[in-house]
C-alpha cells in the first residue's frame, strides 16, 4: 500500500520561525502558492502535455489529512485540482462521471473529496505553543529541555505530547488505514475474478489487478519526521527477505538513501540506526512511503521510503523553503 506524505504550505508562523505545534495559524501567500503548485504537480494526467518535474504519482481521492487548517486548506487545493482533473478526463472519454467505489478509510469528517483526522495533526508542544524557536529555550528552558530530550517518552509540559504519544496515534493510524486498503484491494480482486469468469467461462486470462494508487496523507513537519523514522526501522527486514518490490515511472530499487547503517564496536553486527530526523521538512515537500500488509493479518507490517522530500516542483514559489520550512513542530 502506497502513501504520499505530504506536509503542509507555509504559514506566515513558519516564516517568522513561531513554534506551532496544535497552534492553528492559517496558511499565507507563500503557502497557497505553493498548495497551487502541488495540486499543478500531482493533478495533471501523466501523459499530459505539460510535463511533469517528479516521478511522484497522482494520489486517489479522498485526500487525507490533519484538521488543522494549514494542512486542511493544502489538501483541499490538491482534491480540488485531482477532482477538476477527473471530471475533464471523463468528459474527453465519455466516462461515467459516477465517483468510484472507495474504501472507508475511517477517519472523522468528510468535505469535498477531504477527509480529515486528529490523529495526524503536529506534535502538541504545550508551553512551548506561541513562542519564536528563537527564544524558547530562554523563555521556557523546562518545556524545551522536555522537547529536545533524547528520551521519546518524555512529554512536554501543559498537555505536550511525548515523541512516542505522536508515533502512537500516526503511525497506528497509518498501519490500521493500510490494513484497511488491502482488505479493500483483496476484496476488489475478488471481485475482478468472479467479474472475468462469469463473463467466459473458458476465458483463462488474468483480470487486471487493482491498481495501488497512492492515498495522499496531507501532515505537519513532526508527524512526518516520525512517519519517516518508522520507515527506518524496517529497512534491514526488507533487505533479509529479499524485498525488491516493482517500482513504477523509473524508481526500480529498494530505497535506503535516508536510512544509514553503522557498526556495532561491541558484537561486529551491523544494525539500523533510528534515521537523522531532519532539522526541516520543507513546506509543501512530498515523501512517498510503502507499507507491505501480510495476508496474516498477526504479521507486523513493514514500511520503506521510496521517495522523500521532493518539492522540485516548488522552484519557482518565492519564499524561504529551508529557514520557513519551520524546523522543529512547527
Amino acid at each position: 500500500m502506497d502513501f504520499l506524505i505530504v506536509r503542509h504550505g507555509q504559514t506566515s508562523w513558519n516564516k517568522d520561525g513561531i513554534i506551532q505545534g496544535q497552534a492553528d495559524a492559517p496558511l499565507d501567500a507563500v503557502g497557497l502558492a505553493q498548495a497551487a503548485a502541488l495540486a499543478n504537480e500531482l493533478a495533471a494526467p501523466a501523459d499530459s502535455v505539460r510535463k511533469r518535474r517528479t516521478t511522484l504519482p497522482t494520489p486517489q481521492l479522498p485526500i487525507v489529512t490533519s484538521d488543522l487548517s494549514r494542512a486542511l486548506d493544502t489538501a483541499s487545493v490538491l482534491a480540488d485540482a485531482i477532482a477538476q482533473a477527473q471530471a475533464v478526463d471523463r468528459r474527453a472519454t465519455g466516462g461515467n462521471s459516477g465517483s468510484p467505489d472507495k474504501p472507508n478509510l475511517g477517519v472523522s469528517k468528510l468535505i469535498a473529496n477531504v477527509e480529515t483526522t486528529e490523529k495526524l495533526r503536529e506534535r502538541h508542544v504545550g508551553r512551548l505553543q506561541g513562542l519564536r524557536l528563537s527564544e524558547a529555550r530562554a523563555k521556557d528552558p523546562k518545556a524545551w529541555n522536555a522537547f529536545r530530550s533524547k528520551d521519546d517518552r518524555v512529554k512536554i509540559p501543559n498537555d505536550g505530547e511525548s515523541y512516542d504519544d505522536v508515533w502512537d496515534r500516526a503511525v497506528g493510524f497509518v498501519e490500521e488505514l493500510a490494513g484497511k486498503r488491502a482488505r479493500h484491494q483483496t476484496d476488489s480482486q475478488k471481485a475482478l475474478n468472479s467479474a472475468a469468469a462469469a463473463d467466459n467461462k473458458n476465458d483463462t486470462t488474468d483480470p487486471k489487478k487493482p491498481p495501488n494508487q497512492p492515498t495522499a496523507l496531507v501532515t505537519h513537519g513532526g508527524v512526518a519526521r516520525v512517519l519517516l523514522d518508522r520507515c527506518d526501522r524496517d529497512v534491514l527486514a526488507l533487505q533479509d527477505i529479499g524485498e525488491r518490490t516493482e517500482r513504477t515511472d523509473g524508481v526500480d530499487e529498494l530505497a535506503t538513501s535516508n536510512s544509514t547503517l553503522h557498526e556495532n564496536e561491541n558484537d561486529g553486527n551491523v544494525k539500523p540506526r533510528r534515521v537523522r530526523r531532519p532539522g526541516v521538512v520543507p513546506n509543501c515537500s512530498v515523501g512517498w512511503i510503502r507499507v507491505h500488509v501480510s495476508n496474516d493479518t498477526q504479521e507486523e507490517q513493514l514500511w520503506e521510503t521510496v521517495v522523500w522530500g521532493e518539492n522540485s516542483f516548488l522552484t519557482e514559489i518565492q519564499g524561504d523553503a529551508e529557514d520557513a520550512a519551520g524546523a522543529d513542530y512547527a
